[in-house]
């Protein structure tokens, strides 16, 4: 009686096994591939210059996870399924401090997804619909900056096309071998940001030495303090020539304990490094957004 009973299970468990081949699990995934994106300006926003490093994609506005590019996205929602996707940067150029970047749109659309399929998306991204930037200079008529009376060097527009990231100039910073400190900020700007707003600093660069951003704040008396936002390192890594990197700095902090300040100038400022005998920066597109 025993054996039968086991005979009974066994051929039970292999009836189970079958209707599965034949009735493959619903939860079996499809896969949506993502290898490139298309980032387009907005008037009056200027470069469309991008540092996006991973997409966040999600079904049926559920997340199903950051991936870098390219990627093959695994869905289980099978047949006609409402996929999102949004632009992740690198706050402040940092690898752990990864997050939507805010002044981007979202891409959306419907995919039948099938299982064991691969569907090809290519996202599309502008800028939101957000006030036009507080602050921007893209250097290819002269420069909205000055550089300070303590500065050792100066704060030029170059035209070099082999030295221009993009346009007719950009940017320079050179700190000669008997000179140690630059300093520059932007002149008579009066840069407007509201209380308590996200303000991101978008800012193409390239650069053999240290160097720091941040803003002036000032009060309906005149009053003003600096505020470092961060510092950012040499691009001519294992000490090749420096490559342009795109970098988003957040600002909403220093906006968040400034609530008098009644308007603000941004600065740019480099003490030499002790092993860099002549130090070369340079700039372009600078962008401030908020909304």
């Amino acid at each position: 009686m025993k054996t039968t009973s086991y005979l009974v299970f066994a051929l039970a468990l292999l009836l189970l096994n079958a209707c599965n081949i034949i009735n493959p699990d619903e939860s079996l995934p499809g896969y949506v591939h993502i290898d490139e994106f298309e980032l387009e300006s907005a008037q009056g926003f200027g470069s469309a210059s991008e540092n996006i490093t991973e997409i966040w994609a999600y079904s049926n506005d559920q997340l199903l996870g950051v991936y870098d590019l390219p990627a093959d996205i695994p869905v289980i929602d099978l047949g006609t399924t409402n996929m999102l996707f949004r632009a992740g940067i690198r706050n402040n150029g940092i690898s752990a401090t990864r997050i939507q970047y805010p002044f981007y749109t979202d891409y959306r659309l419907d995919v039948n997804i099938n299982a064991f399929e691969t569907d090809t998306v290519r996202p599309y991204f502008t800028y939101k619909d957000i006030p036009p930037p507080a602050f921007a200079d893209d250097f290819d008529s002269g420069t909205l900056f000055v550089a300070e009376s303590s500065s050792q060097a100066d704060f030029n527009v170059t035209n070099d096309p082999e030295l221009v990231f993009e346009g007719n100039g950009s940017g320079v910073a050179v700190i000669a071998e008997d000179q140690q400190i630059f300093r520059a900020k932007s002149f008579d700007q009066n840069i407007g940001l509201p209380d308590f707003s996200q303000v991101f600093l978008e800012m193409d660069y390239k650069c053999n030495n240290t160097f720091a951003v941040g803003l002036y704040s000032y009060l309906s008396n005149g009053d003003e303090t600096k505020h470092l936002a961060l510092i950012i390192n040499p691009t001519n890594r294992d000490g090749g020539e420096p490559q342009w990197n795109k970098i988003y700095v957040e600002f909403s902090e220093i906006i968040a304990s400034t609530p008098n300040a009644v308007h603000y100038e941004m600065y740019i400022e480099s003490n030499k490094d002790d092993n860099v005998s002549v130090a070369q920066l340079y700039f372009d597109n600078i962008k401030m957004l908020h909304f």
